[in-house]
């Protein structure tokens, strides 16, 4: 755990570089959210909702392409210039979208979708990455949790103001103030690294392996391989206590001015609860804790969740477990899955894991997706059946992660 220690910064430093980082991760989510109802409204009155499926069906080969790129560009420029191109090339093409969507464009929807999905992530994982080289595990500890809820801060204004000021622009303007804002986002992740400095490759990042996605990682590293997995099984329990709840909310709710009151109650409760855990609950954990045991953790409130909705079916039960999850996975479980990859070699923080953070999360969500519709057109799926698949996926979860906890030692820096 020791080839990324030598960049490490001075604690005062770390602070002052994660606030400057905080800052690009409030800014992209404020740009995401003006962009993210817009793509969705456009994409489906171009092509409907029964072609949802389409374009998330490509987006994991589309994703592997530009992840192949990414890696490309780390080889030849460094980490601060790729992450500055990619940032101007989001900004580019979503004002360019803005303009053919406008124009009414027959793919410009499409295409806006699907950059709208990866731009974000693409993005903030190389945020993640110079955290996770600069930062030692006492400072993340810290500052990882309040660094996601100023993230959330931005996320929150942004959905804010598309709620309050749509009828006040055109749908399309808004992909306009989506590229301002990640251009100002661009701006404060560049200080990041001019206040930080600029993580250094080793030798080995030339080697084989190394423009290949960083596959070459997972045979150095065998924790890498422990992580993809656990990215893995988290999405695809994610799903499945998803559609468990939407099932819930049908066959309880049928009325559906009642079902979108509900949801407006619901998601506020979310970000509630999601905003306390990552101001209040994940500082402390991290700070008491190995990241390990927290990890360890997270699936046994999920199979607790899990076992209550089991025995007792209820919308009240599967709407818990899935606010709960959601809660944790924005908060403890991702700002403690980032130690992980601190101390670890540049390829596995800067290639690794973009392959596991962006790709392999995808399609985790998009396989079991995939596998429930069509147990679901045979008539299988039911809500008893979902909370026994959630069940299975937690316990398969505690089992991934039971060593884990004690992998990591307490966050010491």
């Amino acid at each position: 755990m020791a080839a990324g220690t030598a960049d490490l910064l001075p604690p005062l430093r770390q602070y002052q570089a994660a606030a400057l980082m905080a800052g690009a991760f409030a800014f992209l989510l404020l740009g995401y959210e003006m962009v993210r109802g817009p793509s969705n409204v456009l994409y489906m009155r171009a092509y409907g909702p029964q072609n949802l499926g389409l374009i998330l069906t490509v987006t994991p080969p589309l994703l592997t392409a530009l992840l192949y790129g990414y890696n490309l560009c780390l080889s030849r420029l460094g980490a601060r210039k790729t992450l500055a191109a990619a940032g101007l090339l989001s900004t580019g093409a979503l004002a360019l979208l803005r303009v053919l969507a406008a124009g009414r464009w027959a793919w410009a929807p499409a295409a806006l979708y699907f950059i709208r999905q990866a731009y974000v992530v693409v993005l903030i994982e190389q945020y993640w990455s110079f955290l996770d080289s600069r930062l030692s595990p006492k400072t993340a500890g810290r500052a990882n949790g309040i660094m996601a809820g100023v993230g959330s801060l931005g996320g929150i204004l942004g959905g804010y103001l598309l709620g309050r000021f749509s009828g006040r622009w055109a749908i399309t303007d808004w992909i306009l103030g989506s590229a301002l804002c990640t251009l100002v986002a661009g701006a404060f992740a560049d200080a990041a690294y001019h206040f930080g400095g600029e993580p250094r490759a080793e030798t080995i990042a030339a080697g084989p392996g190394s423009h290949a996605l960083g596959l070459g990682s997972f045979l150095r590293e065998p924790i890498l391989l422990r992580l993809l997995l656990l990215v893995g099984i988290s999405q695809a329990f994610a799903v499945i206590v998803d559609l468990r709840f939407q099932t819930a909310i049908f066959s309880k709710i049928p009325a559906m001015n009642a079902q979108a009151a509900y949801y407006g109650r619901y998601y506020s409760l979310l970000n509630a609860a999601t905003f306390f855990l990552q101001f209040a609950v994940t500082p402390l954990a991290l700070s008491r804790l190995s990241p390990g045991i927290v990890q360890a953790a997270i699936p046994a409130v999920h199979v607790g969740l899990g076992v209550w909705a089991l025995y007792h079916p209820s919308l009240l039960s599967c709407a818990a477990a899935y606010l709960v999850f959601k809660s944790v996975d924005y908060s403890l479980f991702r700002a403690s899955k980032e130690i992980f990859y601190m101390g670890l070699s540049f390829d596995a923080r800067y290639r690794a894991k973009e392959l596991i953070d962006i790709l392999v999360y995808r399609f985790g969500k998009g396989s079991a997706a995939l596998l429930i519709a069509v147990l679901q057109r045979a008539g299988i799926m039911t809500i008893a059946i979902f909370s026994w698949a959630a069940l299975a996926g937690g316990l398969a979860w505690t089992g991934l992660v039971a060593p884990l906890a004690g992998g990591m030692g307490k966050t010491e820096g």
